[in-house]
């Protein structure tokens, strides 16, 4: 993919979305090798693979997040809709949690598509994870900052603070590129900051 803008690391596959190019690419997670290359997306913000093998697509443009069932890419279905400004997601079990523009982090149930607001009045989330303690781990640009959410009561926890993340675009609209987050099995966080081209280590 040209100039992806989102990444998910599954149990056995990479997917690499592109939100410019409207495109994204499935690699194996064991040997790299490109799977398949899908092309049509309103907007490929982010991706994933579930625990359980299932492709999801975030698209921006939809404000859905789609499945993709077959690596062709001919059946594409909506799981949700209604996202408002959807910039990324974290999964676990049938789980998808999915930061929005609007300042929301969203709970996604993957089999009945309800929905419902985890937390809300963020200024800017957008990469986010889930730590081994269930708590979602999110970028909040807008405030240069990481908090931890628990996601049955929305109790925010600032984990670190003043950090060089939220490069603006040029002319200074909006963000310029989703600020990745990722939590691995101890719990450390690392955080792409984009304003000085660095990955940060913050442990938790």
């Amino acid at each position: 993919v040209e100039y992806p803008t989102g990444v998910g690391i599954g149990p056995k596959r990479i997917v690499l979305a592109g939100a410019t190019s409207g495109a994204v690419q499935i690699l194996d997670r064991a040997s790299g090798a490109s799977l398949a290359m899908l092309h049509g997306f309103k907007g490929a913000a982010d991706g994933g693979e579930t625990d359980d093998g299932r492709i999801l697509v975030l698209e921006s443009g939809s404000g859905s997040l789609l499945e993709i069932e077959d690596l062709k890419g001919e059946r594409r279905t909506v799981v949700a809709s209604g996202l408002k400004d959807p910039v990324a997601i974290a999964t676990r079990g049938a789980s998808v949690y999915v930061t929005c523009g609007d300042g929301t982090v969203v709970h996604i149930d993957l089999k009945s598509g309800a929905k419902h607001v985890v937390a809300s009045k963020l200024s800017g989330p957008e990469g986010i994870d889930i730590a081994p303690d269930g708590k979602l781990i999110v970028a909040e640009v807008g405030e240069k900052r990481v908090v931890a959410i628990q996601p049955q009561t929305g109790v925010l926890e600032v984990v670190a603070r003043n950090l060089a993340i939220g490069l603006p675009a040029p002319g200074g609209q909006g963000a310029f590129l989703t600020t990745g987050v990722a939590v691995d099995k101890s719990g450390t966080i690392y955080v792409s900051a984009d304003e000085v081209n660095a990955i940060l280590k913050i442990e938790h």
